[in-house]
């Protein structure tokens, strides 16, 4: 643990506190950092008064003045406590005696057997009634639920935008997350040829297969580290589309090309990052980051900086059309700019913004003009395909069925089972959503973009915000703002300026 000279981050995603010393925290809200932790990749921050320790790749740093402390940036003591005093035990009560009543004996606070057999049946049925209240419940939010997506779907004439769908939060998908998480642990970290080293290719397809039919694999069932690098490493290699995209392609070239020192590169690179889908981003920061801790290690497990880029550039970065002769002269670039955010992944994905050098060398008429047609091609991607390969990996607990246990030697497919009970009494319609994250402010409503504002946040790098902005709109006003766009962005693309 270390402190650092305070700089802001915006949230990415929203987190939720699991434990007393974290920060729970919504999407989009700015946080100042003031303590950092690189072995558990965790910053320690606060906003207003609330602070905690929370995972660094649920954010990302931005320029702005960090917020000040009114305790004058120390973090506040702990409250003391007062030692209780002791006090002399109480002398014992005297019960009075226990009158005999004709017929019965005296119980001295225990059931005769008639009385016990009777609060046996009332427990019984005060049992089965709260059982059936449950599921009386469950059936309600089930059907209530689904009457608001009916009415979402449908429209209402009384609330402009009640037909919008609500954009989903975006995060790191299951397959990634669990993958990672399970090879943190420092003796798999410390395991010879790791990610080089082939596990199980049966129970590498089984695993993958049951991630994405959207079920948990509980990993740590498994003993083989090699099979679960296998599942994150082949999940990349057959993405459709490479996790850096095909329309950024010529960024990250340009990028990593940059002269001058290691901050200019940085910078450069840190640039392209920004530009990603946020999911793709989330998946960067922790990837690197778990690379970066292998690397470490690279005397007992023989797996260098330069070991893994030749294990995951081809796959990391690959040309538009998958072109393998492009891919081929391009190869060394892909190579360099693998190794660069694993050596250099805290000046890339952890800096302080203050830091940074006010005028670097990439800054030219040539590298802008890239970084504006990748985010139009990026924005045209989006507005014709939808969602990426990760993104639509991202399935939240909701749709998934659950945790299952799997026989990686023999592996079928889990059968599941559903209890169901007629129930034709009408349920109302209402329910309560709560708030994922403790004592957070409410997420801001996103403000309404005209066609201009739109392109111009597209030419900024923001395409995050025009997706987000899209999803609030109507089906049918989505449809034509999205053609009316799209025509934008195609006859910009083919403009003198962006040219090739």
């Amino acid at each position: 643990m270390e402190d650092v000279a305070p700089f802001v981050v915006k949230t990415l995603q929203a987190f939720k506190s699991k434990e007393k010393t974290e920060l729970s925290f919504k999407k989009g809200q700015t946080i100042t950092v003031e303590k950092r932790n690189i072995d558990t990749d965790t910053y320690f921050g606060f906003y207003g008064k609330h602070e905690g320790w929370f995972p660094n790749y649920y954010v990302v740093a931005v320029e702005g003045e960090p917020e000040l402390r009114k305790s004058k940036g120390k973090a506040p003591a702990p409250p003391k406590r007062e030692p209780v005093p002791k006090k002399e035990p109480a002398p014992p009560k005297k019960e009075p005696p226990v009158k005999k009543e004709p017929g019965k004996e005296p119980t001295n606070g225990t059931l005769t057997k008639s009385e016990a057999k009777k609060k046996a049946l009332n427990d019984k049925k005060e049992a089965k009634e709260r059982e059936r209240e449950a599921r009386k419940k469950e059936k309600q939010d089930t059907k209530s639920a689904k009457r608001r997506g009916t009415k979402a779907a449908n429209g209402d004439a009384h609330e402009p935008g009640a037909n919008a769908a609500k954009p989903k939060e975006e995060g790191i998908p299951p397959i990634i997350e669990d993958t990672i998480a399970y090879l943190e642990r420092e003796d798999r970290l410390k395991l010879e040829g790791l990610f080089r080293v082939s596990g199980s290719t049966n129970d590498v397809k089984t695993i993958q297969a049951s991630f994405l039919k959207g079920k948990r694999v509980d990993l740590e069932k498994i003993h083989d580290p090699h099979t679960v690098a296998g599942v994150l490493k082949i999940f990349l290699r057959e993405a459709k589309d490479p996790l850096l995209t095909f329309e950024l392609y010529d960024c990250w070239v340009t990028a990593i090309a940059t002269p001058g020192a290691v901050g200019d590169k940085a910078k450069a690179v840190r640039q392209v990052v920004d530009l990603l889908p946020v999911t793709n981003r989330l998946i960067l920061v922790r990837l690197m980051g778990l690379l970066n801790k292998v690397s470490k290690h690279s005397k007992v497990n023989l797996m260098t900086v330069n070991n893994i880029a030749i294990v995951f550039a081809p796959t990391l970065l690959r040309p538009p059309g998958d072109q393998l002769d492009i891919a081929l002269q391009d190869s060394s670039y892909a190579n360099h700019l693998v190794k660069f955010m694993i050596e250099e992944y805290d000046a890339v994905f952890l800096f302080n913004p203050k830091a940074a050098p006010a005028k670097p060398a990439e800054d030219s008429e040539e590298f802008q003009k890239r970084m504006r047609r990748g985010s139009l091609a990026l924005a045209r991607g989006s507005i014709i395909g939808g969602q990426n390969t990760f993104q639509m990996a991202n399935k939240t607990d909701d749709d998934s069925p659950g945790e299952i246990s799997v026989d990686y030697q023999d592996a079928g497919d889990a059968t599941e089972t559903t209890e169901t009970e007629d129930d034709s009494e009408s349920e109302p319609a209402s329910t309560t959503d709560e708030d994922d994250a403790a004592e957070a402010p409410s997420t801001p409503a996103i403000k309404p973009l005209t066609m201009q504002e739109m392109m111009d946040k597209i030419l900024e790098g923001h395409v995050n915000e025009v997706d987000e902005y899209l999803a609030t709109l109507p089906p049918d006003q989505t449809a034509k703002t999205k053609k009316e766009l799209l025509e934008k962005i195609d006859a910009m693309m083919q403009s003198e300026e962006f040219k090739e």
